[in-house]
């Protein structure tokens, strides 16, 4: 078959036949893909839908799913490049492929847009199967923690399958115009053949303490983050010190400890461990930076978890640092009382008062001997909490009591009585409304329906007694759930705030776990996938080694092993400094809570734990490839 009469029909049936024959040995590869494309779907889904969806207080957290699904879309980018160098690669190394289309570039070109194309298609209709189940699942979610339904919400958006559409048939094309730029030939190999320059023991040294002090100058920088006048510079230092840190400990510690390795007899000699090392060692002299970048990506990936993870469980804590009352009872409906009576009371507080119009009347006797507690900062105590301020609780009796109830009486009404005289938005409340102070017998004398508002401390706070309050929330509201009439009592002392407030928390963290863990996992499946793409360059040189070993009478155990330990090492060695990475940052959100880093235990293990799962998942596949013959 002459260059010139290459039909299309065989680089289509070329393409087909080299993804079947190696779909298996990149499973790992296309579930990364898929991983991505399902994220982008569901960001993109409920950045669409749920900022629509009217009951739900999360509306204005839209642009957090946008920076998601932005940030989601350039990983993406960057995972597809490598694929699309790697495919390439795999292609003109094939030279079974490479004679059919007579050696001609453009055709393997060709054959490589195919087998992007196919995949993007592949991983476009299942990411928005999955997709859909996913964004309903975390619709739901999301909005059980505000204690609403869902009112009409699907998890699928016609705007979604066109974001995901354009990039999934956008980049394929992308790639072929970088393939027509910068490919002439085949990708540089990991293995040069020139043996690296002697290394000076005493620069060995110096880099190593580099790499300790970059590390301590990051974790002390980080304390001044929240000092504003050194802010930018904490930040600045803190970020240049963890990748010097992490350079030089990939250029000087682990070359270092395979030197000494090396040199201890009794080790090497054993099950292959000469060769493993050696090439370990080749693996990090030659790609330092690419080693250095994954760590950084697993520290922010296993960081973004653990923090989101971490803060979800100072909800209770924020929340009765700021408010003192939990609850207000201003639905004296049958339901409601009786599910007051089973709360346990620490403290209750009751005001009465009669609406006429634009004048509300208010019983000057309550006003003048009830306490109303409000939580306050106390600029005078140690700072402890996010904004570096302890709170303390003030009474307040008589006028100031009756200027801070005004808008709990106004977001009650409302409630209970709408369209009415006395209430207009959150922020604001009429002008020509008058607030009397009377007392009982002019009160009495007021021809309009006495109303009362309890407000309700209970033993154990938010935390202990959330569903209890919750389902009180809910039989005084009903579908007003999420109406900005309950956000308009603007103190959150009073008006039952407390019971908003740790909601509206509560929501923002869920928000931010769901934010964190798409990230987390995108930059999982992108570290996995460039260390497959890189350790996948060696593949014929190992395929080569090992069968020669076969024979001169290596077992086939003993070469298993050692590839199988060989592969796993190479996704170890960025993971230890990724974690001491991550320790070093959770320094910077420790303000959010002092038990952070007790706190950060389980998610920083699980994240460990599913990468490590993914590795010997990686390192099982490549050494059953790369041994097939060998058998």
């Amino acid at each position: 078959m002459t260059q010139e009469h290459i039909k299309f029909g065989t680089i289509m049936k070329l393409a087909f036949e080299n993804l079947r024959q190696c779909y298996k040995k990149y499973s790992i590869l296309f579930l990364g893909l898929l991983v991505l494309s399902t994220l982008i779907y569901t960001f993109s889904t409920l950045t669409k839908t749920l900022s629509a969806n009217q009951t739900l207080i999360m509306t204005q957290d839209a642009p957090v799913f946008i920076v998601g699904e932005v940030i989601l879309i350039i990983i993406t980018m960057i995972y597809m490049g490598y694929l699309n160098r790697f495919l390439l690669n795999q292609a003109q190394q094939n030279k079974q492929i490479s004679h059919r289309l007579g050696d001609k570039q453009s055709k393997v070109t060709a054959v490589t847009l195919v087998q992007l194309l196919t995949i993007s298609i592949s991983m476009l209709l299942l990411s928005v199967i999955v997709g859909m189940a996913v964004s309903q699942l975390v619709g739901f979610l999301i909005a059980s923690t505000q204690g609403v339904a869902l009112k009409g919400f699907v998890g699928f958006h016609v705007l979604s399958l066109i974001d995901i559409t354009l990039v999934f048939v956008g980049l394929p094309i992308v790639g072929v115009v970088a393939n027509k730029i910068h490919v002439s030939g085949i990708m540089p190999k990991i293995y040069k053949e020139e043996s690296r320059k002697y290394r000076n023991p005493w620069l060995v040294v110096v880099q190593l303490g580099l790499s300790g002090i970059g590390f301590l100058v990051a974790y002390y920088a980080s304390h001044d983050i929240l000092n504003y006048q050194t802010q930018s510079l904490a930040l600045i230092t803190t970020s240049i010190a963890i990748v010097a840190g992490v350079y030089f400990f990939f250029n000087a510690f682990y070359p270092t400890v395979i030197q000494l390795l090396l040199k201890w007899s009794w080790f090497k000699n054993r099950k292959l461990h000469d060769m493993s090392l050696n090439q370990l060692n080749q693996k990090l002299i030659h790609h330092v930076k690419g080693f250095s970048l994954v760590t950084l990506l697993f520290a922010v990936a296993i960081g973004a978890t653990a923090v989101a993870s971490s803060v979800t469980n100072v909800s209770a804590e924020r929340t009765n640092d700021n408010t003192f009352y939990d609850t207000v009872i201003y639905n004296h409906q049958p339901e409601v009382t009786e599910s007051v009576k089973q709360l346990p009371i620490e403290e209750k507080t009751t005001y009465h008062y009669k609406v006429d119009g634009k004048n509300v009347y208010m019983l000057k006797n309550e006003l003048e001997t009830q306490q109303l507690k409000l939580k306050v900062a106390d600029f005078s105590a140690s700072p402890v909490n996010d904004n570096g301020l302890k709170y303390k609780t003030t009474s307040y009796q008589g006028e100031n009591a009756k200027k801070e109830l005004k808008h709990t009486i106004a977001s009650s009404y409302e409630l209970i009585q709408p369209n009415n005289d006395i209430w207009i938005n959150t922020f604001q409340l009429p002008e020509d409304v008058t607030y009397h102070d009377v007392d009982q017998s002019e009160f009495d004398q007021v021809q309009a329906t006495s109303n009362e508002i309890q407000l309700i401390k209970t033993k154990g706070g938010i935390a202990q007694n959330w569903p209890a309050l919750m389902a009180i929330e809910k039989l005084q509201l009903g579908d007003k759930m999420g109406d900005d009439r309950v956000g308009g009592m603007r103190n959150s002392q009073v008006g039952g705030q407390g019971i908003t407030y740790f909601r509206n928390l509560s929501t923002e963290f869920a928000i931010l776990k769901t934010f964190a863990i798409g990230i987390s996992l995108a930059l999982m499946m992108t570290i996995v996938s460039i260390l497959i793409f890189k350790q996948w360059q060696s593949f014929k040189q190992d395929k080569a080694t090992y069968q020669t070993m076969q024979t001169q009478g290596f077992q086939p155990s003993v070469m298993k092993k050692a590839l199988f330990k060989e592969v796993l090492s190479l996704f170890i060695l960025p993971m230890i400094p990724g974690v001491i990475t991550t320790l070093i940052g959770l320094e910077i959100f420790n303000y959010l809570t002092i038990d952070i880093y007790r706190l950060s235990i389980l998610p920083i293990t699980v994240c460990v734990i599913l990468y490590l799962v993914i590795a010997i998942l990686v390192a099982f596949i490549y050494q059953k490839e790369a041994l097939k013959t060998a058998d």
